[in-house]
């Protein structure tokens, strides 16, 4: 099971050796099993990389990320078809009727506002009656969310994890730091569905015709707050306004933190990947309890 994500700063040429990537710096090889990646995050504006590799890593589901010169993703590289039986799969997700998008969507929807909740708690720094007007709005979220509870408490949300009046569109550190880290667990949401055969683009609530990627950005809600710690964590306790490499290092290596699952201990990867096979189970036997549960509490209790 591939497990590494890769991080490029400024390497020269990336090419294929076998089967395994051969990173090229300063005159130096490096070489990783393609086994081994899950993702790949290219930064600087100087390297290069072979189309033989291209297509390899479509081979093996690889996804890459190319960022700007701020550092900032602005580009996935995915591959087209990774299931072997593609067309039943893509029958099943076409046939799930609208009734039942709209229950799998309220209890996503109710696993965020859950986790938000569990962060704000964990900080201790949301006055009592705002932790109890969110408590009041989950208790009311209705079908398919349309009452829309998600945004109402997005901003009490926001406004109580770091300061009054905050908005997503402000440009800052926090900022950087979330936009940063959505991106990373996107995409690897994105590789997970394409890789159990579903139509990223096919979402049950998200359905912009613009969007490729609506269904990821369904799936990825209860993931949302994770980053949100990080961010809080690593960021805001530390007063940063820009995103340095190390920070940068720090949100991509949250996939690969550990959190409780049932009995055991996996990686936040490895419970992304069970909540997608999860979903498809869902969808299969049209049962939202068979969708598992994204909990906050159970990553940040083996931080401490």
């Amino acid at each position: 099971m591939s497990w590494r994500i890769v991080h490029i700063k400024e390497g020269n040429r990336l090419s294929l050796k076998l089967t395994n990537i051969e990173v090229v710096k300063n005159g130096e090889s490096i070489y990783i099993p393609l086994q081994d990646i899950s993702i790949i995050i290219l930064e600087g504006q100087r390297t290069t990389i072979t189309t033989r590799l291209l297509a390899k890593l479509s081979e093996y589901n690889i996804a890459l990320i190319t960022c700007n010169i701020k550092y900032e993703p602005i580009g996935i590289y995915l591959p087209l078809y990774k299931y072997h039986r593609m067309a039943k799969r893509h029958q099943m997700q076409i046939a799930v009727p609208k009734l039942f998008q709209e229950i799998m969507w309220s209890e996503i929807i109710q696993q965020k506002l859950d986790n938000q909740y569990q962060h704000l708690q964990y900080w201790d720094i949301a006055e009592e009656d705002v932790l109890s007007t969110i408590e009041k709005h989950k208790s009311e979220i209705a079908l398919g969310d349309r009452t829309n509870k998600e945004a109402i408490v997005a901003k009490l949300y926001f406004n109580a994890l770091f300061y009054k009046n905050f908005t997503r569109e402000d440009e800052n550190g926090i900022n950087a730091g979330l936009n940063f880290g959505y991106t990373i667990l996107r995409t690897a949401l994105a590789r997970l569905v394409i890789a159990n055969g579903l139509i990223p683009c096919l979402g049950i609530h998200h359905c912009n015709e613009y969007n490729e990627f609506n269904l990821v950005d369904d799936l990825i809600e209860p993931f949302r707050p994770f980053v949100d710690y990080y961010v809080q964590k690593e960021i805001v306790r530390e007063d940063v306004r820009y995103l340095n490499y190390e920070h940068r290092l720090a949100i991509i290596d949250l996939l690969n933190q550990p959190m409780r699952y049932k009995s055991k201990i996996c990686t936040l990867h490895e419970v992304m990947q069970k909540y997608v096979a999860s979903f498809v189970k869902s969808l299969e036997l049209r049962d939202e309890k068979q969708l598992i549960k994204i909990s906050l509490d159970d990553f940040i209790s083996l931080e401490e």
